[in-house]
């Protein structure tokens, strides 16, 4: 969908089909089109993270990527395969059409995988990833470390694990607190 050469009528139908879904990242599709993200503009710490790796020829594994902003990034930056994935069941629907939308407007190469659990990414067969995004997830699980040393056996050596999420300051003598029966941050996973 090059919306850019097709005109105003591919630009507003474009428009039109994003306002039909609920977005949780802003997106730049190009051409002052940019997915109304309920997160916002993309996070600051996330973006400094991407400025700091070269992305050409790289291999990107992203976990947990929802609509897909840091995998089309990752894309966007030379990255020569991307892996983009996803436990849809975990969530109150059964896909993310936001993602395919984007897809489709970029012309993205990106692999989406929307039914694949952290725990799993080995069946992927792919163990040297150059750099892994595991943003946003790692407080969702009920075994965090479990995944982490799972990202590790599947990121080649010299390669980048990029980890975002809370944390959870001051609180006395403790290393981590896990919420099982409480809501952390109006989340209840």
């Amino acid at each position: 969908m090059d919306f850019g050469k097709r005109g105003d009528a591919s630009r507003q139908d474009l428009l039109a089909r994003l306002g039909q879904y609920q977005w949780a990242h802003s997106i730049d599709l190009g051409h002052g089109v940019v997915t109304p993200g309920k997160w916002g503009p993309p996070n600051p710490a996330l973006l400094a993270a991407y400025n700091r790796i070269d992305f050409k020829g790289k291999k990107v594994l992203d976990i947990g990527c929802w609509d897909g902003l840091w995998s089309f990034e990752a894309e966007k930056r030379g990255a020569s395969a991307v892996y983009a994935t996803d436990d849809v069941s975990q969530r109150s629907f059964a896909e993310q059409p936001t993602f395919a939308l984007v897809h489709e407007a970029l012309q993205s190469q990106v692999k989406y995988l929307p039914n694949l659990s952290i725990y799993d990414v080995r069946t992927l067969g792919v163990d040297d990833f150059d750099v892994v995004v595991f943003s946003g997830v790692y407080y969702h699980l009920r075994h965090p470390l479990l995944a982490l040393a799972i990202l590790r056996q599947v990121t080649a050596t010299g390669g980048h694990i990029i980890v975002e999420g809370p944390v959870i300051e001051n609180v006395k003598d403790s290393f981590a607190t896990f919420y099982y029966h409480e809501t952390f941050a109006d989340d209840v996973s």
